[in-house]
């Protein structure tokens, strides 16, 4: 189980965003090349990506963070 250690923290270098239909396989290895499937969407901003999704949440807070410890989707997605 993790506790609080720095030392988990992961900062990423580089990267590529790709998306394809859901279901397309992913590589198995870093060794393979991605698909015809995959998409590559190109540069991002200096900022980084990020992802989202629309609905009521539900904060999960904690005694040891200032800040909520993590937020569950309560509502199904809707299309």
């Amino acid at each position: 189980m993790s506790g609080i250690n720095p030392n988990e923290i992961r900062v990423a270098g580089t990267g590529r965003v790709l998306v394809a239909e859901v279901g397309t396989a992913a590589p198995a290895d870093t060794a393979t090349g991605w698909g015809a499937d995959w998409v590559d969407l190109g540069y991002t901003a200096p900022e980084g990506v990020k992802f989202g999704r629309k609905g009521k949440t539900v904060k999960v807070d904690t005694w040891q963070s200032v800040g909520a410890a993590r937020y569950i989707y309560n509502e199904p997605i809707s299309h």
